[in-house]
């Protein structure tokens, strides 16, 4: 039956620019938790490899649906998925969590300076990074301009164009309109020392609680 119906999608969908593949997804979990697939069955979804863009199908299991989910990707109508977690219940510590959904209202709240940390949960580095990164944003804990934020860039997206190459990423995005985001070096040093280096020297609002901010 499925076989059938996705042979089916695949022969109506030959002037489209789309291939059509199945794989096992018992085999590849990896592949279904990248797309956001967990828990969908059948998983069905588009990657634009070229952009890194998820198109998640929700609709009716036949071949006529899943040619129309084809045929509005190639037209451009269909938006594209945002991989999320579920939003936390409780946001109150010095380090906020960012999910896909949230990303908006948290990094992009240009009222704030937002520095992000992307992570990753198996990623030994990040482990090593996380009691340094909680001291820091403690820190600043009476700059109330100022926000602390993390992201597990494994389950969740970012925005394109501000997505992590690698695990740990750190981001900085200055308070204003049209701030451009600041990096922090791969190759630097991770230590809280820099760290505050590269917080001070990029922020925008003011330093709060006997910090003051200085030329570096």
């Amino acid at each position: 039956k499925r076989r059938e119906v996705m042979t089916g999608a695949a022969e109506m969908s030959k002037a489209l620019d789309v291939v059509f593949l199945t794989v096992d997804g018992k085999e590849l979990p990896a592949i279904r938790a990248y797309m956001g697939l967990d828990g969908r069955d059948p998983a069905i979804a588009i990657y634009n490899f070229k952009t890194d863009e998820k198109f998640v199908y929700d609709g009716k299991f036949s071949a006529e649906a899943i040619h129309g989910f084809a045929a509005h990707y190639e037209d451009g109508t269909l938006e594209p998925t945002i991989k999320s977690q579920p939003v936390p219940e409780s946001n109150d510590g010095a380090v906020k969590i960012v999910v896909g959904s949230t990303w908006d209202q948290i990094v992009n709240d240009t009222s704030k300076d937002v520095i992000i940390e992307h992570y990753a949960p198996w990623c030994k580095h990040c482990l090593k990074l996380e009691p340094v990164y909680v001291a820091l944003a403690k820190s600043f804990k009476s700059s109330k301009g100022i926000v602390f934020a993390k992201m597990d860039g494994t389950a969740n997206d970012a925005p394109l164009g501000f997505r992590a190459k690698g695990f740990p990423a750190i981001q900085l995005y200055p308070a204003g309109e049209g701030s451009q985001m600041v990096e922090y070096p791969e190759e630097a040093d991770r230590s809280f020392e820099d760290l505050k280096k590269f917080v001070l020297k990029n922020v925008v609002n003011p330093i709060d609680g006997g910090d003051e901010k200085k030329e570096l």
